[in-house]
């Protein structure tokens, strides 16, 4: 049987408004560590630390949480490169939406990218 399609959103507040996530049939958290994700952060647009530490982190941690479950969540070790994803973290994901395929099978075309590696995919 065919796969079906997947739609990968990434960004900050994609499992937190309501209109993007409600019609999901499967949500996956990427959780990092404050240092991770402040590292991240600071890799594609640096802010001012006294923002980073009194503005957005508080932000994120009201905010950037999922609001809508049930959520599956993948943890990001430290240091990890977001782009390319590496394979574990491919295979985890898949695993987790049900399509047990290996990276070598799936048919993935990227649609944008940034210079950060926030990336939308669309698998078919």
């Amino acid at each position: 049987a065919d796969a079906p399609p997947v739609v990968i959103l990434e960004g900050p507040f994609a499992l937190w408004a309501p209109p993007l996530c409600q019609p999901m049939a499967r949500r996956l958290l990427l959780r990092g560590s404050q240092t991770e994700v402040l590292r991240r952060r600071q890799a594609s647009a640096p802010l001012a630390e006294p923002f980073v530490e009194h503005v957005l982190w508080p932000m994120w941690l009201q905010h950037g949480q999922p609001q809508v479950a049930p959520w599956e969540e993948i943890r990001i070790d430290d240091g990890v490169e977001g782009f390319p994803l590496p394979e574990g973290l491919v295979d985890e994901a898949l695993d987790l939406l049900g399509l047990k395929a290996s990276v070598a099978d799936a048919s993935v075309e990227p649609l944008a990218a940034d210079a950060a590696g926030t990336s939308v995919v669309v698998e078919s």
